[in-house]
């Protein structure tokens, strides 16, 4: 089961998601972002592949608690990054307190599970590079891979970037050289799969080495991006058009 949440998400899940299916095994995409994003050309090419199910959180929710499950998101999201004032995130543990919470995820994760696995059989739980600062909050991925773990299944964390650089200049936060406690958090899964060394280092002080992988870049392989050259979608179409005596292009 592979969780997406937005289009970096896709851009590196949708070769794994390719490769793995081409291999025989089955896989569920769960889409946990916006709406549009099962409209991208990327998630309609999984959709057509063998063994590859394409599923929208919505479908599995209903109404009232897709919105509680987004609410809660919102708040927990907001109260991490700072964009919302303790008042806010008091009266979320007032409405949904801990207990509660955790009871909902409960509910959520059987509902993933049931989908994703059929009964009995163990799997791998693939989520992104979860940081403190995601829309999707750690509160609720920590307790999805607790009840994955023990019944038997596999955990790994798959890149949504790729920092395809050498300079350490232009690294993740610029001249910030000390360890960045926002990976900490990563070591709640088995493994951690990076497409390089200047990826990998960001985790390396908070996690077991046994658990980084650097495998490469699916996303920028010579085998993906000749199957992604016939998959992209026509141009845009580019009109000229003036104003107030100025030439402007803009793209339909």
């Amino acid at each position: 089961m592979i969780c997406g949440r937005h289009y970096n998400d896709i851009d590196h899940i949708t070769p794994v998601v390719y490769k793995w299916s081409r291999s025989g095994y089955r896989c569920t995409v769960i889409l946990i972002g916006f709406a549009d994003v099962s409209n991208d050309y990327r998630i309609q090419f999984l959709s057509m592949l063998a063994c590859v199910r394409v599923i929208d959180i919505r479908v599995l929710l209903t109404g009232t608690d897709y919105i509680q499950f987004r609410l809660i998101n919102l708040v927990l999201y907001g109260h991490s990054s700072q964009y919302l004032n303790r008042q806010c995130y008091q009266l979320l543990e007032i409405l949904w307190p801990v207990g509660r919470r955790r009871q909902f995820w409960n509910k959520v994760a059987e509902k993933l599970l049931k989908t994703a696995f059929a009964h009995n059989s163990e799997g791998v739980v693939v989520f992104d590079w979860i940081s403190q600062k995601s829309v999707l909050p750690l509160e609720f991925v920590r307790h999805v891979l607790a009840i994955y773990r023990a019944r038997g299944d596999v955990s790994i964390s798959l890149p949504h970037g790729d920092s395809p650089h050498f300079n350490e200049l232009i690294r993740n936060h610029d001249f910030r050289i000390e360890p960045q406690i926002k990976y900490a958090h990563s070591d709640m899964f088995d493994y951690i799969v990076c497409p390089n060394e200047l990826c990998a280092k960001r985790y390396r002080p908070f996690i077991n080495g046994t658990k980084i992988k650097v495998l490469g870049s699916a996303r920028y392989s010579d085998e993906w991006l000749g199957i992604l050259s016939k998959l992209l979608p026509l141009p845009a179409i580019r009109m000229n058009f003036r104003c107030f005596g100025r030439k402007y292009a803009v793209s339909l």
